[in-house]
C-alpha cells in the first residue's frame, strides 16, 4: 500500500479474511493498467493471497528490475500469469477489482473533514 492512501476499515476486514479463506488460490486484488503494452500497478492498495505470493517468489528472479514499483511489480503478475496460464490451459489468476468508493488515494473528503497526503501539491490545494 502506498503510504498516501485512506482505506475504509471494514472493507479492508472484509478484504483479508476472504483472502485468508481463499489463500490456496493465486489471487491478486488491486488495480492494473496496461500502457504501452507494460501492465502498472495503480498505485493505491494491492494484495496477493499465499498461494500467488509463492508464484511471485519463484518467479521474482526472471523480470528485469525497473527503478518504479508499479512497473516492476506489473511486470511480475504478468509474469506469474503468464506461467499460470502455460502451466495448465484452464488455469489463470484471478483478479479482484477495488471498490474505489472505499479506498482513497491521496484525498480524502467527508463531513467537513479534508485529507491530503502525498507529494506535489497543487496551488489550489495549497
Amino acid at each position: 500500500m502506498d503510504f498516501d492512501n485512506y482505506l475504509d476499515k471494514e472493507y479492508a476486514n472484509g478484504l483479508f479474511k476472504m483472502m485468508s479463506e481463499y489463500e490456496d488460490k493465486p489471487i491478486f486484488y488491486g488495480g492494473l493498467i496496461k500502457n504501452h503494452g507494460v501492465l502498472y500497478m495503480q498505485r493505491r492498495f494491492y494484495g496477493v493471497t499465499r498461494n500467488l505470493l509463492q508464484k511471485i517468489c519463484k518467479g521474482i528472479k526472471n523480470i528485469d528490475f525497473s527503478r518504479y514499483e508499479d512497473e516492476w511489480f506489473g511486470k511480475v503478475v504478468d509474469y506469474v500469469r503468464n506461467d499460470i496460464q502455460n502451466s495448465d490451459k484452464k488455469k489463470d489468476m484471478f483478479f479482484m477489482g477495488m471498490d474505489e468508493s472505499k479506498v482513497w488515494h491521496k484525498s480524502f473528503k467527508d463531513k467537513g473533514v479534508y485529507l491530503h497526503l502525498g507529494r506535489g501539491l497543487s496551488k489550489s490545494e495549497k
